[in-house]
């Protein structure tokens, strides 16, 4: 059994692929930060700009989970649609900034508001997994984890 530790080391990352994958959790670190980002902007496009990367990273996880479609089998896309609409809304009230001419719209209160509403906003969960799904995908990752770590370490002893 030791031997083989290996193949435990295989279905943990394997696992560990697609619970990143299905949770969302690349995409949700990418979305906080183009907010995050776009918050500190002085220019409407500029912000247009982080926003646009927000949709791009959506789009980016979509494929990801259909390309994992023989383990994702029926994904919820409900989470993802939510955060692409809200996300879609803040693009269009900046969009209609871009009409506003104003000398400095830094210091136009729609700007300032539009500013505060993106500082506020969290990215809620993109996961397209049900909660009892992700938990035990989350299980299944720590367990072969630990199984390979402790195989991986005790096959050297078993040899001597």
């Amino acid at each position: 059994m030791l031997k083989y530790w290996w193949l435990a080391g295989i279905l943990f990352v394997a696992c560990l692929v697609v619970y990143t994958v299905a949770s969302g959790w690349v995409t949700r670190v990418t979305i906080n930060n183009n907010v995050r980002r776009a918050t500190r902007q002085i220019e409407v496009e500029d912000i247009l700009a982080d926003l646009a990367k927000c949709q791009k990273a959506l789009a980016v996880h979509r494929h990801r989970v259909f390309l994992l479609s023989v383990v994702l089998k029926q994904p919820d896309f409900t989470a993802t649609d939510t955060v692409a609409y809200e996300i879609s809304n803040a693009e269009q009230y900046f969009q209609a900034l871009t009409a506003v001419h104003v000398e400095d719209i830094t210091l136009d209160a729609r700007f300032q508001t539009g500013k505060q509403q993106l500082k506020a906003y969290r990215v809620p969960s993109v996961s397209v997994l049900s909660a009892s799904g992700e938990m035990w995908l989350e299980i299944a990752v720590w367990g072969l984890g630990i199984l390979t770590l402790a195989l991986g370490l005790l096959r050297p002893l078993s040899s001597a």
